[in-house]
């Protein structure tokens, strides 16, 4: 934003635990997050809508990498590291 302007909060995602790492922005719109709740959220950067939330078995303290096909990699505290994508 220029210098200035004020924010405005657009919308809110809330989730148990906390979420430590950075989050990934595909060019779709799509924003993905790991958490201490050992999921992977998919949300709707316009609007905060969840598009999907997968359980990784563990906290994920890394932010999601995107690859230009779409998937995402993501590693866990507990020594898992994981590629997603569409079923």
């Amino acid at each position: 934003m220029p210098p200035g302007v004020r924010a405005k909060r657009r919308w809110q995602f809330s989730v148990y635990g906390s979420i430590d790492p950075s989050p990934a922005i595909a060019k779709n719109g799509t924003l993905y997050s790991g958490s201490t709740v050992g999921h992977v959220f998919a949300l709707d950067a316009d609007s905060g809508r969840e598009i999907f939330a997968y359980d990784a078995g563990g906290t994920v303290e890394t932010a999601p990498a995107l690859l230009p096909n779409g998937t995402m990699v993501v590693s866990t505290r507990k020594g898992k590291v994981m590629l997603l994508g569409e079923q």
